[in-house]
């Protein structure tokens, strides 16, 4: 495999490697929406989550009917596991502290399990005001995240500081203008997204643009499939979607040492694709040996989780595996043929000016 995998021809798969990337990413998308979108957690949305145990299967119209006379607004049940002895119950904050509420809810909920024992797994509470500036912090977290990315990307891959500088100055500059005209935190940094890349484009940061773009799609497919297998967002998941980000990051800085390192030996008038092609097979097996040591490590943790019911642990673990292998595709088979796309267009758009 290794022997095979060291002269794969990316480039020459590049246009089936682009619609599988699309496609990838529109099913994900597609396929979260259709199940509801980003759920937040009780971090982000505020109110109440409680997950309780019980020693015999309930049905949620048990646990709906028991706590009926609590009056809870915007009671939603979540079922763990698969026997329905595990839920989640998500609610407004009451006007109680928060000692009192889990009194509250073990008493009512001791008449469904009949003969049976209630125990309440976790308590967590938050005020609206305090979860919705969590999740604006969260998500500009990221997106700032990116943008030095793309910074140091730029001056050191590209040697364009001063460039990269004044990018950053005015994408933040951006940022506090649509921040004081009022628009949601999501428009202003979708807006800054878009902005981004088409300032690498306008600026010819060709290196920056692509590691840019294989983030986003790391960050993309990542929640989308949290959100199919019904991961509330958290700060657990923003913590493991930056953990990714760096870790994509590495796999794409090695293969951008490899080009440039194998443009200085084969010369300026080297073929730009075959230089890509060498540089991702002369890291491919680093890359493989290193994502499948940590899937490993990470897969055992969260076995570790499932097996002693450490949610908590569960929910950054599940996120760093779906992502970690994200990350593998996207540092391989995105990246560097992005690159290539990306100079062979601007050189044909050259020689089209000087016809």
């Amino acid at each position: 495999l290794s022997g095979y995998l060291s002269h794969f021809p990316f480039l020459k798969r590049v246009k089936h490697v682009g619609v599988l990337t699309l496609l990838l990413v529109m099913v994900a998308v597609s396929v979260g929406t259709w199940r509801g979108g980003l759920q937040y957690g009780v971090d982000f949305s505020g109110g109440v989550a409680a997950q309780v145990r019980f020693e015999h299967p309930v049905s949620d119209k048990q646990l709906i009917g028991a706590l009926d006379p609590m009056h809870l607004e915007g009671l939603m049940t979540q079922q763990y596991g698969d026997n329905n002895s595990v839920w989640l119950l998500r609610f407004g904050l009451p006007d109680m502290p928060a000692q009192q509420l889990g009194e509250a809810l073990l008493s009512h909920l001791q008449t469904v399990d009949d003969g049976g024992t209630v125990s309440l797994d976790r308590l967590e509470t938050v005020g609206p005001k305090v979860g919705d500036d969590l999740r604006s912090s969260a998500l500009e977290a990221i997106y700032y995240a990116l943008l030095l990315i793309t910074v140091y990307i730029s001056g050191r891959f590209e040697q364009r500081w001063g460039t990269a500088a004044l990018l950053a100055g005015a994408l933040t500059a951006t940022m506090i203008a649509l921040q004081w005209m009022g628009v949601p935190t999501e428009g202003r940094i979708l807006a800054a997204l878009l902005l981004t890349l088409f300032l690498c484009w306008r600026f010819r940061l060709s290196f920056a643009a692509g590691a840019m773009a294989s983030l986003i799609f790391d960050v993309t497919t990542t929640t989308s499939l949290l959100v199919i297998l019904g991961q509330e967002i958290d700060l657990n998941i923003v913590a493991a979607l930056l953990t990714i980000i760096g870790y994509s990051l590495n796999d794409t800085i090695v293969i951008y040492d490899r080009v440039r390192e194998n443009r200085r030996l084969r010369g300026p008038k080297a073929n730009i694709a075959e230089v890509v092609n060498a540089s991702i097979n002369q890291s491919l097996s680093r890359t493989i040996n290193t994502t499948i040591s940590t899937v490993i490590a990470v897969g055992t943790v969260s076995v570790f989780a499932v097996i002693y019911n450490i949610s908590s642990i569960l929910s950054f673990s599940i996120p760093m595996l779906v992502g970690i292998i994200a990350g593998c595709y996207s540092s391989t088979c995105v990246t560097g043929p992005l690159w290539v796309m990306w100079k062979q267009f601007r050189e044909k758009k050259l020689r089209g000016g000087e016809a």
